[in-house]
């Protein structure tokens, strides 16, 4: 697996996307002088007969400079955090509905608790009159 960057080769964004993003929060992107560099995380154990041959492997990625307002990073933030919320109560949601078909897989299996579920609804009922 080669991690290595060209630098000859020039990267390709997703033009679509970026011009999306630049026309919403109004900013300007541009190529930056600067890359990040990762390093393969080196295994805990090590085989004593050298059979896995660990290699330290580096990434090097290009960086784009972003240029926002004040107003346009604070609407940038609030959006991430809205999607944050929203992707939580999507977990949240399957979730729920992963507990309401294993309980309803358990009543079917089990008379004696779907009598007792029935009984317990009709109570929750009485309870709300």
């Amino acid at each position: 697996m080669k991690y290595n960057f060209d630098y000859r080769v020039k990267h390709q964004d997703n033009v679509g996307d970026l011009e999306y993003f630049i026309s919403k929060f109004e900013c300007r992107v541009e190529d930056s002088r600067e890359y990040n560099q990762y390093m393969r995380q080196v295994p805990y154990h090590r085989d004593f007969y050298d059979s896995d041959n660990f290699k330290v492997e580096t990434k090097v990625t290009p960086m784009k400079a972003i240029h926002l307002t004040s107003d346009n990073l604070a609407k940038l933030v609030a959006e991430q955090e809205h999607m944050q919320r929203l992707s939580d109560d999507a977990a949240f949601g399957k979730r729920i509905w992963t507990q309401i078909h294993e309980d309803k897989r358990v009543r079917d299996s089990n008379p004696a608790v779907e009598k007792a579920y029935r009984n317990y609804q009709m109570l929750l009922e009485l309870a709300r009159k």
